[in-house]
């Protein structure tokens, strides 16, 4: 058991921070009797504890340490989950501050789903451009629908929108949880599914650039496309937590992988919900609709400032904390 004892001496001090940091929490004051400091190391030392008792299962120590460990990562859960007041008021803290954060720490998935899609995009745009019979197996039926944006505002009536709404959040939200479901085959599925969303997108693109109805269409798009897309990217970062997970679990079981690579996975497709939510009501009640393109194109930059804000605060957040948990050496 000499790892076992090596492994000791090097996380002792960290273990001890934190049941430190849960003594201070445990008394009558709460977590109002922690410094700034306490506050901003809770969350790290937590994720290093989780992953510690992870490895000590792994090596089947029987010493004491996996129950030592265990107590320890359990009481850490339950003040960052469980005892931050109402309900409400944890959603609450989960949409504006842990969410960003959780976005910042895993932004290389998340640039990862955005380079798949892109990367389709192109694609269906380079093929339609060189042949555009081609649009048709993108598109179907729409690739010969070259003034459907153009006259979209005159046919879809006031009274069809709450039901055009219910439809695209469904689609929407269908989409997101297939590309997170997906990860548990290794996240390649999850890859593919992006990559066929980016295809249709180039293909359309070309068409209505040669139709002449550029404009129409970006004006469509882009005023829900910007939180929509980066939504999927978000879903299909999720199911690319998993894959990882599945396929390169590391010195952990795959079992514990899992259980650590879910806890941010399904936090991220939470978030994700709500994000399509609102970007199906703009797609009903904004993009559709008879206001002028130049309204629409400055409605879509006010919601990209939006989304830039918003994930800065994840950066600003996470600054001065580890953005994974070391693995044991």
């Amino acid at each position: 058991m000499a790892g076992i004892t090596e492994f000791v001496e090097r996380r002792r001090s960290s273990w001890e921070r934190l049941n430190e940091i849960l003594l201070r929490a445990g008394s009558r004051e709460g977590v109002k009797r922690l410094s700034r400091d306490d506050l901003k190391a809770l969350g790290p030392l937590y994720r290093r504890a989780s992953a510690d008792l992870a490895y000590v299962r792994l090596r089947g120590d029987d010493s004491g340490i996996t129950e030592y460990l265990n107590e320890l990562v359990t009481r850490a859960h339950g003040l960052l989950y469980a005892d931050q007041g109402p309900g409400w008021a944890r959603l609450w803290k989960f949409i504006a501050d842990g969410l960003p954060r959780l976005m910042y720490r895993r932004r290389a998935y998340i640039f990862a789903a955005f380079a798949i899609f892109t990367f389709g995009g192109i694609l269906g745009a380079a093929l339609t451009y060189h042949d555009p019979s081609v649009g048709s197996i993108f598109l179907g039926e729409r690739a010969n629908e070259t003034t459907f944006y153009k006259d979209l505002p005159n046919t879809l009536k006031d009274g069809e929108r709450p039901t055009f709404a219910a439809v695209l959040m469904t689609n929407n939200i269908r989409v997101g949880f297939l590309a997170f479901a997906f990860g548990i085959a290794g996240g390649l599925p999850s890859l593919l599914l992006l990559f066929y969303n980016g295809l249709p997108i180039g293909s359309l693109a070309v068409l209505q650039q040669k139709a002449g109805y550029s404009v129409e269409l970006w004006s469509f798009i882009l005023p829900h496309g910007i939180l929509e897309l980066f939504a999927i990217f978000v879903a299909g970062a999720a199911g690319m937590i998993i894959g990882h997970a599945v396929v390169a679990p590391g010195e952990l079981t795959r079992r514990d992988a899992l259980t650590l690579a879910s806890q941010d996975a399904v936090r991220l497709i939470m978030g994700t919900a709500g994000m399509l939510v609102i970007a199906g009501m703009i797609e009903s009640f904004i993009s559709p609709t008879a206001l002028p393109p130049a309204a629409k194109f400055v409605f879509a930059g006010f919601m990209t400032l939006a989304l830039a804000a918003y994930l800065k605060r994840g950066n600003i957040k996470n600054a001065g904390e580890q953005e994974r948990i070391p693995a044991p050496r």
